[in-house]
């Protein structure tokens, strides 16, 4: 008998998904360049927005996620 092993992808985490730097993935934060990068790219999906301020300044809180390639990574 010939059985082959052939692992299941592993699934990468959100910041090796949009291929976020050091700096983006140390901080949770990106540039408006990079954001907006990010949500021209067709495979961006936006699940949620939200709004926020306190006294560090006023931000917006957006929830996405990239829609798998048919190869399942892209």
């Amino acid at each position: 008998m010939n059985h082959e092993y052939s692992p299941m992808p592993v699934a990468r985490k959100p910041y090796e998904e949009f291929g976020l730097t050091e700096k983006e993935q140390l901080f949770w934060r990106v540039s408006t360049k990079r954001f907006e990068e990010i949500l021209k790219d067709e495979r961006t999906i936006i699940h949620d927005i939200k709004e926020s301020s306190n006294e560090f300044g006023d931000f917006l809180f957006v929830t996405t996620s990239l829609m798998a390639t048919r190869e399942g990574y892209a």
